[in-house]
């Protein structure tokens, strides 16, 4: 990589992992997340999408590499780098591109620009937000859920039966459509659950850290696990994720088969002390 490109991706060092994902259909799909482990430090909140329609004032169907993206980020919509989570980048070759960006805090739609063009390495792009039409969910509403970063380690049966902890899932789980692109799939997974209960943004699922999100859902702090405010606020004493969370949904009942190698390592754990 050129020290030009460096220069302009001071979270190069947070967001890694930068890889070529294949689907179950077999379709491309390009992620750049922060590391796995990063769960554990803070937490993704939202998303948003923005569409990559025009390259030099022509129609673009191909693919950014994802700093690129982040220039898209920090030159064009002009928020703060702390804000940023993860890059997803969805493309196809018959539409247009787009930025999958995933943010460690609410963001209010008006904050984002909704049209405009960025210089990146020498060529114009037009880019258009998405807007999410979803509304917020509350109990006794159906919610749109999504299970994000999935790397299709985890299968549609597997999130129905933790989600069905917190309501009816109305929906089966799918992994999701790329936004406006037929036959793309992303490592998401998408349903939908009546909520009799909010669900939480982590839950310890089969041995991974499963995030899950929807429009209504109360903020989780990742460093004291209690809702209504993110980890930047928090002034709780840290938990521990194994020792803390997992130790709860294990008093809950929650099965080894469902908890995975948490449940392993907390049992070890727990007999080490």
């Amino acid at each position: 990589m050129d020290q030009k490109r460096k220069a302009i991706s001071p979270c190069e060092s947070k967001i890694k992992n930068f890889k070529d994902y294949k689907s179950p259909g077999n379709e491309s799909f390009l992620s750049c997340d922060s590391i796995e482990e990063s769960f554990l430090e803070e937490e993704m909140i939202s998303t948003f999408l923005i569409r990559v329609s025009e390259k030099n004032n022509e129609e673009f169907k191909g693919a950014l590499d994802y700093v690129q993206a982040f220039a898209i980020w920090e030159k064009g919509l002009k928020l703060p780098e702390p804000w940023l989570y993860g890059i997803g980048l969805v493309f196809s070759k018959s539409k247009p591109f787009l930025l999958d960006f995933r943010l460690n805090c609410e963001i209010d739609e008006e904050k984002i620009i909704k049209s405009f063009k960025v210089e990146v390495d020498g060529a114009s792009y037009k880019c258009e937000y998405v807007p999410n039409k979803r509304p917020p969910a509350d109990i006794g509403d159906i919610a749109h859920v999504t299970i994000n970063k999935t790397r299709w380690k985890l299968t549609p049966d597997q999130i129905k039966l933790w989600l069905s902890l917190y309501g009816e899932v109305v929906k089966q789980p799918e992994f999701e459509d790329a936004p406006g692109l037929k036959r793309i799939k992303t490592d998401n997974v998408t349903c939908m659950v009546k909520l009799n209960k909010h669900i939480p943004n982590l839950l310890p699922a089969y041995g991974r850290r499963m995030n899950v999100t929807y429009s209504g859902q109360p903020i989780q702090c990742a460093k004291c696990y209690l809702f209504g405010h993110v980890r930047a606020k928090c002034e709780a004493q840290a938990k521990d994720w194994l020792m803390d969370y997992v130790r709860q949904f294990y008093e809950e009942g929650r099965s080894s088969l469902m908890l995975g190698r948490w449940f392993d390592l907390f049992k070890a754990a727990t007999e080490m002390n």
